[in-house]
């Protein structure tokens, strides 16, 4: 079972020149593939810098360090509920009496497929928003991608120079056995609050924002510096 309350104490050196090595990009790859175990799949959950992945509003040399979407867990309830649907009209069918049937049973069958084209909506529909219901950490900043529908998705980012606050919530037994929960993103930009919902993995994906903001404030000061000693 994970450690909510785990977190790395990072050692911080003063360099006027150079972005300390430990808040580098690279470095938070590697940390990452150690802690993580990653499997590349048809439904990837959580993805490690990975070559083959965007979005719309990506910078030409952005670097995408985490993808992710929900759990596979957060599935159940609606595949459970399309089962139901699946298996409701079997139950019902032999209740009908025949004479009902007999002359109304062309009424019946049609009800049925619409009855079932509306459980294939249903089930299309809860995998979509799941599927393309995604997250991004780059090394610019984070961004949430909510499919609306077939024809809209929302995207929302902010930089990571602009977060103020992260924190880590899991809640129940399921969440803390399975390792996922949500990261909430308190920024200083128009959208103020940034929710990755039912993420596997939350506490690496937090150290990872941490060390993130590190480096942001590593590459500033680094430029106050420079800029000084041009003066």
């Amino acid at each position: 079972m994970p450690d909510i309350y785990r977190s790395k104490r990072l050692k911080r050196k003063n360099s006027q020149n150079s972005i300390p090595k430990e808040v580098k990009t690279e470095s938070i790859i590697e940390d990452l593939k150690k802690e993580v175990k990653e499997k590349r799949s048809f439904l990837n959950l959580f993805l490690i810098a990975p070559p083959d992945e965007g979005f719309d509003i990506q910078d030409k040399n952005e670097q995408i360090i985490i993808f992710v979407r929900p759990h596979w867990l957060t599935t159940i309830r609606w595949l459970a509920t399309t089962l139901g649907f699946i298996v409701l009209p079997a139950l019902i069918k032999p209740l009908i009496p025949a004479e009902i049937y007999f002359f109304a049973g062309r009424f019946i069958e049609a009800g049925l497929i619409l009855w079932y084209l509306f459980t294939l909506a249903y089930l299309l529909r809860n995998f979509l928003g799941w599927y393309y219901d995604v997250y991004f950490v780059t090394d610019e900043r984070v961004v949430s991608v909510e499919f609306v529908n077939m024809m809209q998705k929302m995207v929302s980012d902010t930089r990571v120079d602009r977060i103020q606050d992260i924190a880590l919530s899991q809640k129940g037994f399921f969440q803390s056995m399975f390792n996922y929960g949500d990261v909430l993103i308190q920024t200083a930009a128009e959208v103020s609050l940034f929710t990755f919902k039912n993420i596997p993995h939350p506490q690496s994906v937090v150290e990872a924002l941490q060390r993130l903001i590190l480096q942001e404030e590593a590459e500033f000061y680094n430029q106050k510096t420079r800029e000084v000693d041009n003066v």
